[in-house]
């Protein structure tokens, strides 16, 4: 069961989307993810994954229902530097990019402080930081375009970590790096989410994996199913699968 002490960091409240005038593309979702949790957000392609995190970013206003970032409504909350963000596109940066690996970590601190105003120590070190997470220091002068898809996954991972955000939201990372990397990286979310209680809310169609990894699963097509035991869903989802 959820500590009921646990801030809740988002919460939507009956949301339901559409695009145009046609069906929607969810339907009464009600969800909270409070500080500490690590949700996967599971889904088929077209089950409305992706529309729920962009209407849980602000990317798109839901049709009915209601967002809240620690506890304001999403058209008053300001603060976005709390919240980190890595989307699926991340690892396809441009190759001619001039920029080294720590320039990439270290815009993550325009969040916090604006575009204009002069790198600090406080942002290099704060950038020095994040890479360390990541175990990513030594590549630190490295152009971003000569990384592996892996690296540079880690490279965008610590850019969102260089504001210190609270929740980090993660939309298919994993797309387009092979399986012994996506290991890699699901045990660098799992020891981010533990070691520095970091909220992660992942998105995929990855069931099995995310439910060995997460603290609490929701599957969404296009309505939601929430547990709060993820090996449940798999024999759950598994159960509903066959039925259908």
């Amino acid at each position: 069961m959820h500590d009921l002490t646990k801030e809740p960091l988002l919460r939507l409240l009956d949301t339901s989307f559409s695009y145009g005038s046609g069906s929607e593309v969810i339907h009464g979702v009600s969800l909270t993810v409070h500080k500490g949790d690590y949700l996967g957000l599971i889904g088929p392609n077209g089950g409305g994954k992706t529309t729920l995190l962009k209407i849980a970013l602000g990317l798109l206003i839901p049709t009915s229902g209601k967002v809240e970032w620690f506890g304001k409504d999403i058209q008053k909350f300001k603060e976005w530097y709390r919240i980190g963000y890595v989307s699926q596109k991340a690892t396809e940066f441009d190759s001619l990019f001039p920029a080294t690996v720590e320039e990439v970590v270290r815009m993550g601190r325009y969040a916090r402080r604006g575009f204009f105003n002069r790198i600090t120590d406080i942002d290099r070190q704060k950038a020095t930081e994040a890479l360390q997470e990541v175990h990513m220091l030594e590549y630190r002068d490295r152009r971003i375009s000569d990384l592996s898809g892996g690296q540079k996954q880690r490279v965008f991972i610590a850019r969102a970590l260089a504001s210190e955000p609270e929740i980090l939201m993660l939309d298919e990372p994993t797309t387009g790096v092979d399986q012994e990397t996506q290991t890699q990286f699901y045990e660098l979310l799992k020891e981010l989410n533990e070691r520095q209680n970091l909220t992660l809310v992942l998105v995929s169609h990855d069931l099995e994996r995310i439910a060995k990894q997460a603290t609490h699963v929701a599957i969404i097509e296009k309505t939601l199913r929430y547990y709060e035991n993820p090996l449940e869903a798999i024999e759950k989802e598994q159960h509903i699968d066959h039925h259908n």
